[in-house]
């Protein structure tokens, strides 16, 4: 039975990642999350049942330090939701805890692991060829701007995959070449090549930093796992050879990221804006956060107080409505505070106290690419992490063994969750449906909208089809639009159809301030102070239009200023 599990893990990581992209279907991730509750129940359900009917068994299970952190960090985020946010919470956060809790004991149930790790690397070889195959025109992508995407939605998503991919690959190789194992270390340099020309095909810094530090943490591990050789050196040399390894390290890296950083600088500093911002939103609560999905919630109104505050920023030239923080660990700081992070750094320590190199390895890249993207919210790239987490040794705290009794009463519960769960795939498709397709009642449902109007892609969505609809109607819910510049002015708009003319203008206001480079919610307020007869606003408002510095331009930004220059007299 653990071979079977270890061999439908396997399988499924390579399924979940490529049927990630559901066609037709916006709620991604919730989807993910839900295939993968409902995978991992089956398989629990099967494990028990073997149990049951298992003759004299006698296996003990057992309770690592590496699952204590990793409950601790679990059982936060539980709490912080019911005290800081209220309950206000993406329901289907509760549908990826425990995909990601059930995963997590689905991977510690399993002996032999070396099932997983070619998984791995069949994963990644399927996922290079796609992108080879994209970037030839035989495939085609899923985003509009880039050609090589694989199964994900960007590239950056792809090279972080393939940066764990290729970390196992390497290592791999490395040890079966060491054992002679002469067909097997063939097949798996041909993988690696090939993920290696995905990985340069996706052209991911993140990734490329991801393999950088998977590998050199591999190398670190293995050298240790064998022990040193008798060296005739003093402890003095050692050292010394020591301190010299360890500045020649640093050297590599800090010239790498400033490689990295020249070959995308606009890129890279949008990042050092959105990482400036969000210190702004760690201050006002350092110690247990903003709460769950509080960044798509409340980032943008932070960088609209950060540029009114600071508006001949040069970092003004770089803004822009940011979806993500690009750091996982910053994110775990808004989220969850320094009590987040905290746990989160005793379940990396626990990891990584004793040696299971190989995984070990995949983890390191995984965390690597992590500060810089963001793999929490796509959810295969999360299993991945949590697949690398879950195969490492920790140190035993306890044993125990559990009574036959609590085996059926689990298989009934399961099966109890399984159903609800089951049902919620068909929710999200047909709301899907509805939110993309021409027609959606919004009074048909009350408890639909109350229950998803905190995930964020419900939301989005959900305000474009609200623009639309009678100004007469839906006030309260346009008030739970997460922030954007584009939403704020369409919320400007909505409340000057309602004759709310001071909510408009600091919607107006507001959005002007996320992204200061934008001319449209700028061109609004003008509009707002011409129609109020206020000269003098209007008449600032238009010099700050046509002295307003533009990312590029367009049809639009010409007729906006061609209309202001005659409003000023200048045409």
């Amino acid at each position: 039975m653990q071979k079977t599990i270890d061999i439908a893990i396997g399988i499924f990581l390579i399924a979940i990642t490529l049927s990630f992209l559901t066609a037709g279907n916006i709620f991604l991730n919730e989807t993910a999350s839900c295939y993968t509750l409902l995978f991992v129940g089956v398989m629990v359900i099967c494990w028990l049942i073997f149990q049951i009917f298992r003759k004299n068994s006698k296996e003990k299970h057992v309770i690592t330090t590496i699952d204590l952190a990793f409950i601790l960090f679990l059982f936060w985020i539980i709490l912080n939701s019911f005290l800081v946010k209220r309950g206000a919470v993406d329901p289907f956060l509760w549908h990826k805890l425990g995909a990601v809790a059930g995963f997590y004991l689905l991977v510690r149930l399993t002996k032999e692991k070396q099932f997983l790790l070619y998984s791995l690397v069949v994963s990644g070889i399927i996922q290079a060829v796609m992108a080879i195959g994209q970037s030839r025109g035989v495939l085609s992508g899923h985003h509009l701007m880039f050609d090589v995407t694989g199964s994900f939605g960007n590239p950056g998503q792809l090279g972080g995959y393939l940066a764990v991919c290729m970390t196992v690959s390497l290592c791999l190789l490395v040890a079966n070449f060491r054992e002679k194992k002469i067909i097997v270390s063939g097949l798996l340099l041909s993988g690696s090549v090939l993920q290696g020309v995905g990985l340069y095909l996706s052209d991911s810094r993140a990734g490329w930093v991801g393999l950088f530090v998977g590998l050199t943490t591999g190398i670190i591990l293995v050298r240790k796992h064998e022990g040193a050789k008798a060296r005739k050196e003093t402890s003095g040399n050692k050292f010394a050879l020591s301190t010299f390894r360890a500045f020649a390290l640093l050297l590599v890296f800090a010239v790498g990221i400033m490689f990295l950083y020249s070959y995308r600088p606009k890129s890279a500093d949008a990042r050092v804006l959105i990482w400036r911002v969000s210190c702004d939103m760690i201050a006002d609560r350092p110690l247990t956060g903003h709460g769950a999905g509080a960044f798509d919630e409340k980032y943008m109104l932070y960088q609209a107080a950060f540029f009114e505050q600071h508006p001949g920023s040069p970092l003004a030239l770089v803004a822009g409505n940011a979806g993500y923080p690009f750091n996982e660990l910053l994110n775990a700081v808004i989220c969850f505070g320094i009590i987040g992070i905290v746990l989160l750094l005793f379940l990396f320590w626990a990891a990584f106290r004793k040696r299971t190199p190989l995984f070990q390895a995949g983890l390191s890249s995984w965390i690597a690419f992590s500060m810089f993207s963001y793999p929490t919210q796509v959810f295969p790239l999360l299993l991945l992490g949590i697949a690398c987490l879950g195969s490492i040794e920790g140190d035993v705290k306890f044993s125990f063994k559990l009574p036959r009794w609590l085996y059926g009463t689990t298989i009934l519960l399961l099966a109890a969750v399984l159903f609800p769960v089951w049902r919620d795939t068909a929710k999200l498709k047909r709301l899907s449906r509805e939110l993309t397709g021409s027609y959606l009642n919004m009074d048909e449902d009350e408890c639909s909208y109350d229950r998803m109007k905190f995930n964020s892609t419900f939301n989005n969505y959900y305000m474009v089809r609200l623009e639309n609809q009678s100004t007469e109607l839906y006030t309260d819910r346009i008030e739970d639009m997460f922030p954007s510049c584009e939403g704020y002015c369409m919320k400007g708009n909505y409340y000057l159809a309602t004759g709310e003319r001071e909510k408009a203008e600091q919607a107006f206001f507001m959005a002007s301030n996320m992204v200061p480079t934008l001319i449209r919610p700028k061109y609004f307020l003008w509009k707002l102070y011409v129609e109020k007869g206020d000269t003098v606003a209007a008449k600032k408002m238009a010099e700050t239009i046509l002295n307003c510095p533009l990312k590029t331009e367009s049809i639009y930004t010409l007729k906006v200023k061609k209309e202001v220059r005659k409003y000023v007299g200048l045409d």
